[in-house]
């Protein structure tokens, strides 16, 4: 089974500003613009104080401080937010305000602005488990959004801004080992060329199954691995974002795939993203930007293996009386 999505998005905005006047809003906005002003309100810079809606900050500082290893781990934290494992192969729910349900397509999840949602999974990839590692900030918005974003952000907002080729220098690396044979190796890298600024950053993360979560149907399957690329450029008054992800891992659980050797998903998104933002004078800004996005899935599974389970002469799946 192939399912596959492709859509581009092209947006331009023609904005006209008046210079503030007051002097001591500016003095408190200083130093502070980076954690203080959020774009995920309004879709434009606003101080949090001023957005109209209930937001939340992550920053860089914070993940680190709570030794958050993905994204589900990193907003977990926050009142009001709660994260839960799905059923359906084992994505992360996001239920804001206690609105959730298996597939959370009233959540939108945003990477740097632009939408990652694959269609068949209502809201973000299947096992989708993005690391922090190269995560600038996250901001979320508590409640209703639609009005910016459509209906998919019926209850919240989650957009993750990445890091940008200035706000790196040289070259870091990691690894990171836990229990359930859990590893994950990163590494972020910045170099320039001419006028060309790059942030690159590449993680490779892998986990095995829990022997002591055991189902109805025996263990919860839940290895898998899981590669997530960024390339970030700015070139003048050009900037590309670029993201891929791919994910191969068991399906989970469940009486159909019991006895079943081939029962994986494999899950690839390509995103990417050019802006051109210029100054036509200090009163008028010029913005134009166009996103793509592919999502694939492949998955790979036989629905009751012959011999698994026995099918009644009515040919209907019969189930031990423990089982039903």
């Amino acid at each position: 089974m192939v399912r596959k999505l492709v859509s581009v998005a092209i947006t331009c905005c023609f904005v006209g500003s008046v210079v503030a006047e007051a002097d001591i809003k500016n003095l408190l906005e200083m130093d502070l613009d980076e954690i203080l002003k959020v774009n995920v309100a309004t879709g434009t810079s606003n101080a949090i104080s001023e957005a109209p809606s209930i937001v939340s900050v992550i920053t860089q500082e914070d993940i680190k401080a709570m030794g958050a290893t993905t994204l589900a781990e990193a907003v977990e934290q926050i009142p009001g937010l709660h994260v839960s494992n799905s059923v359906n192969r084992l994505t992360s729910l996001f239920g804001i305000r206690g609105i959730r349900n298996n597939n959370t397509p009233n959540v939108l999840v945003l990477i740097d602005g632009v939408n990652i949602a694959e269609i068949t999974a209502l809201s973000v990839p299947y096992a989708f488990r993005y690391p922090v590692n190269f995560i600038k900030r996250i901001e979320l918005i508590r409640g209703p959004g639609s009005a910016v974003y459509g209906a998919d952000a019926f209850s919240g907002v989650i957009n993750i801004i990445t890091q940008s080729p200035s706000d790196l220098a040289g070259t870091s690396a990691g690894v990171n080992v836990g229990s359930f044979e859990y590893s994950e190796a990163w590494i972020n890298s910045q170099f320039s060329v001419d006028d060309l600024s790059v942030a690159l950053s590449i993680t490779r993360q892998r986990k095995g199954n829990d022997s002591e979560r055991v189902t109805q149907y025996g263990v919860l399957q839940r290895d898998g691995e899981f590669d997530n690329i960024h390339v970030n450029a700015t070139y003048h008054e050009l900037t590309f974002n670029g993201w891929y992800w791919r994910s191969e891992q068991e399906m989970g659980s469940g009486a159909g795939i019991i006895g079943n050797d081939i029962d994986r998903d494999i899950s690839e998104t390509i995103s990417a993203q050019l802006r051109w933002v210029t100054d036509i004078d200090k009163f008028t800004r010029f913005e134009t930007d166009a996103s793509y996005t592919n999502h694939k899935l492949d998955g790979l599974f036989q629905l009751f293996p012959e011999g698994t389970w026995p099918v009644g002469d009515d040919g209907n799946l019969f189930l031990p009386p423990l089982l039903l």
